[in-house]
């Protein structure tokens, strides 16, 4: 287990602070946790689990935070702790498109706005994985609402037909509405 062992090795590093091996394999041992954990949320995310992945982020920014406490120059855990805040953020957004989504119709617009700023905040940043979702994500809402306008529009149309007594015009409109 990731968290027991950086434990020890934290108290094997705070119990002889001036051994360098106690603290470098320390280092290291929370480096590959952070790691997992971004890729364990990396996977959560592509599973579309996003409450799990933004644990898991928050996890590797525990982590790394924690070493960045320790060795605030250590530029391997800054940029990770970046990366895993970035992601963090990202399955939090992530999770409210869901919300929105789920919650009325009405809100159906704003999930894709959601989403739209998810993608901003990972613009230009390697994060392949997380952005292929979003992107899926952000098409498939996009779809269901233009289908959603479709078959509302049908509907409309088919009842302007009705008001002037084009009973088949109506009949058809209808028809094309519900498929």
């Amino acid at each position: 287990d990731w968290g027991v062992a950086f434990i020890k090795l934290d108290e094997l590093r705070q119990a002889h602070p001036d051994t360098l091996a106690g603290r470098d394999e320390w280092l290291k041992m929370g480096l590959a946790w952070g790691r997992a954990e971004i890729e364990a949320g990396q996977l959560a995310g592509f599973d579309r689990k996003f409450e799990d992945a933004r644990k898991r982020f928050s996890q590797a920014c525990k982590v790394l935070d924690k070493i960045l406490g320790v060795n605030r120059s250590h530029d391997a855990a800054r940029a990770l702790r970046d990366e895993a805040g970035d992601l963090r953020k990202v399955a939090e957004l992530a999770e409210q498109a869901v919300r929105a989504w789920e919650a009325q119709p009405s809100r159906r617009t704003e999930s894709v706005a959601i989403l739209n700023d998810a993608l901003t905040r990972i613009e230009g940043k390697d994060y392949a994985t997380m952005a292929a979702v979003v992107q899926a994500m952000r098409q498939e809402i996009k779809a269901q609402i233009e289908l959603i306008e479709s078959e509302t529009n049908g509907v409309l149309e088919g009842e302007r037909f009705l008001s002037d007594r084009r009973l088949d015009d109506a009949e058809q409109s209808f028809r094309q509405a519900l498929n």
